[in-house]
């Protein structure tokens, strides 16, 4: 439901992977300027993934990077994420709407959005009220 949600604004291109070692290929391959991993991203961990993005010396810009995780809770995740495996911010799932927005903007500017989806915004899918449903 993140990229539903994200597709609301313009300028951002959304791209997944359906595992560690595929998410870090594309964004070797795509250099994106954010990247939001999960922790429990299948065949590669999302902090370790997070970390080998992050020391790529290939890469001429990393990208931000937010990591999200459900089961990992607490300032001191939150700490060692960003101290340890070089995480630009962290959320702890379920995700807040205007957290998430607030957290994106602030590591890569104002998001703006799309004309055809700023009167619709109340459309987003609101199951969860303000938060975000997990994909499934």
């Amino acid at each position: 439901m993140i990229t539903a949600f994200l597709r609301l604004y313009k300028d951002v291109n959304i791209i997944t992977g359906k595992n560690g070692g595929e998410a870090y290929q594309t964004i070797i391959k795509e250099s994106p300027e954010l990247a939001i991993i999960d922790g429990l991203i299948p065949g590669m961990h999302g902090f370790e993934l997070c970390r080998k993005v992050k020391e790529n010396k290939e890469l001429q810009k990393p990208p931000k990077i937010i990591i999200m995780s459900g089961i990992y809770k607490g300032l001191g995740y939150k700490f060692d994420v960003i101290k340890e495996y070089h995480a630009d911010d962290y959320l702890e799932k379920p995700i807040k709407k205007e957290k998430l927005i607030a957290k994106i903007e602030a590591l890569i500017g104002p998001l703006e959005l799309r004309e055809d989806r700023a009167a619709g915004i109340d459309e987003v899918p609101e199951e969860a009220g303000d938060e975000i449903p997990e994909d499934k």
